[in-house]
Order: structure tokens, then sequence, then C-alpha cells
């Protein structure tokens, strides 16, 4: 993945903090809904493509950044990194309890991305393919995927916390 791609992400997170530091959280908002737009067309351009994750998290910073501007309430725009956490914990949660942890039922996929990669050659892609599939691998990434339920759960009611109790520079930095 390109770098500057992952980076993109951030620009309406950063654009809100810019622009509420500077002239409040309604322009942030405003701000955060024009760079959710700007990154939705940067990453088209890009990649001639639109990332569902990407478009999901447009949605949801248009969605938020609307009830915290008609309640009048900055600290639900704030809430949104949370949500976003709480939905991953849940999915991979569900995953866990149907007995299919996500990391594991991902395994092809992944397989899939590395035999396309550039990266085939090297030794310990090529290692590390070989041993994808045996039990081994398999329960290391159902720990972790274990792990990462409990981690983006705990995430999420740090991000409420944040949204909460601490200023805009705080919540940022959690």
């Amino acid at each position: 993945m390109n770098i500057w791609l992952l980076l993109l992400q951030f620009l309406p997170l950063l654009a809100y903090i810019a622009i509420d530091a500077w002239l409040g959280y309604r322009a942030g908002i405003y701000a955060a809904f024009v760079a959710t737009f700007a990154m939705l067309g940067i990453d088209y351009w890009l990649t001639a493509d639109l990332d569902r994750y990407a478009l999901g998290e447009a949605g949801l910073i248009v969605a938020m950044g609307l009830v915290s501007l008609r309640m009048r309430n900055e600290r639900l725009f704030k809430y949104q990194p949370a949500v976003v956490a709480a939905i991953f914990a849940l999915i991979m949660g569900y995953f866990q309890v149907v007995g299919k942890p996500l990391l594991v039922e991902y395994l092809p996929r992944m397989e899939q991305l590395l035999t396309g990669s550039q990266d085939i050659q090297k030794p310990e892609v090529a290692a590390f393919l070989n041993n994808l599939h045996s039990d081994q691998t398999k329960a290391t990434f159902a720990r972790l995927s274990e792990w990462m339920t409990i981690i983006f759960g705990i995430h999420a009611l740090i991000m409420v916390y944040a949204a909460q109790r601490l200023s805009t520079a705080a919540w940022f930095l959690w």
C-alpha cells in the first residue's frame, strides 16, 4: 500500500483539528466535510477505484458531523472513532463467537494478495506462504483475532472517554 494513500485517510481529521483550533468546531466540521470529499476524489484519481472502507468512513464523518451540527454539540462529532472501533469489535467478536475468527477466515485472501505481489520472490514471503495454512499459523491468527476484538473494544471505550472529557488536542492524540 502506498503510504500517501494511508496518510490521506487522516485528511478529514487533520482538517477538523486545524480549523477547529482556528475558527471553532462548526467550521472544523465543515472543513472535515470538504476534506472528506477531497480524500475520496484523490483516492479515486490515484487508484481509479473507491475503497469501501473510505466510503464508509466518509459516510460516518458526514453523518456524525450533521448530527453534531444539528444538536450544536461538538462532542458528538468526536464519537466517530469510537463508533468505528465499536463496529470493528462487534464484527470481529461475532466471528469469534461463531467459531470462525475473522483473521483465520481472511487467510485465503491474504494468500491471494501475497501471491500477486512482487514480494513473492523474497524468501521470508515464500516461507510465510508455505506455512500460511498450518495449524500453528491458524491458531496464532485466531489468538490475534481475539486480541484485536478486545483491543478494538477498549479503544472504543477510550475514545468515548476522550470525546466526553478531553480537549480536542488530547482527543486527537488518543
